[in-house]
């Protein structure tokens, strides 16, 4: 109910004011939208973005995580759309606080794990996240962080069912977000590595390595269509100098933009407040450190290094450590410290002889450094009415560089471009008056066109949609290979004299079956450990007698020390 209550203060803002004008909002405001017109469509899991460059389309969903934006889109088919960021922040920080008060019962009490669980899910970095970056796909993604730190915890110290949800966990934050889910898995592997030099076992790197193989096969029909698919946009565009980490470290230098060098500021002193309380803590959670201090110097140790994450220093790092550049922002890492300072700032806080001064102390520490971020957003709800006009009307949205295919150039793309175009070139070339020409188009969905054409002589047609590898076309029924018009790299057709039915469709390529055919069996496997552990649990039940609550206690204590 706390969390219910405290994450519903937190958005009223946006229902009261609006939204944050810029940043990232419009980005998922698109494709949310996306993705609920073609729900509305039947097609409950899209790949192609149809709305994109103005209605000709990109494999944004192909690229860009799925949890996110099938929430999104779920939300706006059962609520107005000023409403769905609002609802969808709120579940979001719901989540973010349970997966929290979960993670801090491992080593505290119920009133110091909710005093956790409020740090976590309202803290500045998620408060800034929301208002000032709209970034809801990296908010999701934080959501599951504290579940992955609980349950890596578990795994390492030989905990019984633990395999399973951390594998969940980590796949869950690969489908929510790429760059929050690369910073996940260079901290898991921190993680495992710290444990097993401290337990002085390889098993636990094993167990470790398990996990994550794992998760990364439940994610797999995701991730490998968009490793393999790559090759075929110009992905590299994500880290153009602007992007890059080292124009992006805490208090960076200028480069290009004013308007992302204030925010970078802003943020910096959020963060360097963050840190400093974040090591306050760490000194100051004493009882933690006496009562469990293998698990005090893992908390604190991945507070530290992602604190070292954010400085410049980093740099050797952020340059050759495999895909880490393209984390792009240095203080993506608040995920992490976020993390460790809800935790290491509630086992201080639970020192105090008074409650009610914890709490206090939490409630003006949030409001000081909440307070700022809500009371400097430029507030409007014209973001959100302006794409969905854009939207009912049929102009669509403008596409991301990052997702354009290879040879296109999307900045020459005009709104307003009919489906289907014979080209006068074309045409004279081919001795044919277009007024001789008849095309209908007799059905224009994201997955699948189809056009009727009756014409005299050899024709070319230039369809309003991308050239990408996973379209099929074929004329009269016969596959037909197709071309992409210079620089636009829009799909070109030829069709022969007479009548003639030219038929486009969305096809399954290998990489996306292989991806499905992973993620299934890594479900078969989840599905295996949880079964053989549960037989495994039940037959030892049976051939021991039952301990006392004082006596299972008791072993929990001398097994975590």
């Amino acid at each position: 109910m706390l969390l219910a209550l405290g994450a519903a203060l937190c958005v009223a803002p946006m229902v009261v004011w609006g939204y944050h004008e810029g940043a990232d909002l419009n980005v998922h405001l698109d494709s949310w939208m996306d993705a609920s017109q073609q729900f509305r469509q039947a097609i409950f899991f899209p790949r192609w973005a149809a709305e994109a460059n103005y209605g000709f389309g990109e494999p944004r969903f192909i690229f860009y995580p799925p949890l996110s934006w099938m929430l999104g889109g779920a939300l706006g088919l059962v609520m107005r759309w000023t409403l769905v960021p609002v609802v969808y922040s709120w579940l979001t920080l719901v989540l973010a606080g349970v997966a929290m008060w979960s993670c801090a019962r491992e080593w505290f009490s119920p009133r110091t794990a909710t005093m956790a669980a409020v740090l976590y899910a309202f803290n500045p970095s998620t408060i800034s996240t929301i208002y000032n970056r709209s970034d809801f796909a990296e908010l999701l993604a934080s959501a599951f962080f504290p579940f992955l730190l609980k349950e890596a915890v578990r795994l390492t110290e030989g905990r019984r069912g633990a395999l399973v949800p951390l594998a969940g966990a980590f796949a869950a934050i690969w489908l929510a977000n790429f760059p929050a889910a690369v910073i996940a898995t260079y901290a898991l592997a921190l993680l495992l590595l710290m444990q097993s030099v401290s337990l002085r076992s390889w098993q636990v790197l094993l167990r470790g390595a398990g996990a994550m193989l794992l998760g990364f096969g439940l994610a797999a029909f995701i991730v490998f269509p968009a490793v393999w698919e790559q090759k075929w946009i110009d992905i590299r565009s994500v880290i153009r100098p602007l992007l890059q980490p080292s124009n992006n470290f805490l208090f960076g230098p200028v480069v290009g933009d004013a308007n992302m060098h204030r925010f970078n500021h802003k943020l910096s002193i959020l963060a360097v407040l963050l840190a400093v309380a974040t090591v306050v803590a760490i000194f100051a959670a004493r009882k933690w450190r006496e009562q469990a201090p293998r698990d005090w110097r893992l908390v604190s140790a991945l507070a530290v290094v992602s604190i070292f994450m954010m400085a410049p220093l980093s740099l050797p790092l952020w340059r050759y450590l495999p895909k880490l550049q393209f984390v792009q922002f240095p203080w993506r890492w608040l995920l992490i410290l976020s993390v460790a300072g809800a935790l290491l700032g509630a086992a201080a806080l639970a020192q105090m002889r008074r409650t009610w001064l914890a709490w206090l102390a939490i409630g003006i520490f949030l409001g000081a450094l909440n307070g700022p971020v809500i009371r400097t957003t430029t507030w409007s709800f014209h973001p959100v009415n302006d794409v969905v006009q854009d939207m009912r009307s049929g102009k669509g949205y403008d596409g991301l560089v990052e997702y354009a295919p290879i040879g296109a150039d999307i900045s020459r793309i005009l709104p307003g471009a009919p489906d289907v175009t014979a080209t006068d070139e074309a045409a004279r070339s081919a001795g044919v008056k277009l007024r001789d020409v008849t095309l209908r188009v007799d059905a224009w969905s994201a997955q699948q066109k189809s056009i009727y054409v009756v014409t005299p002589e050899p024709l070319e047609l230039n369809l309003k949609l991308l050239a990408y590898p996973a379209w099929r076309v074929t004329v009269n029924q016969k596959a037909e290979a197709f071309e992409a018009a210079p620089g636009t790299d829009e799909i070109e057709v030829r069709v022969p004299p007479g009548t003639d039915r030219v038929q486009v469709v969305w096809a399954e390529t290998w990489d996306r079956m292989a991806g499905d055919v992973i993620s299934l069996a890594s479900i078969a496997v989840c599905l295996l450990v949880l079964f053989v552990e549960k037989r495994t649990f039940t037959s030892s039940a049976n051939s021991r007698p039952a301990n006392s609550a004082a006596e299972n206690g008791a072993l929990r204590a001398v097994h975590r020390a």
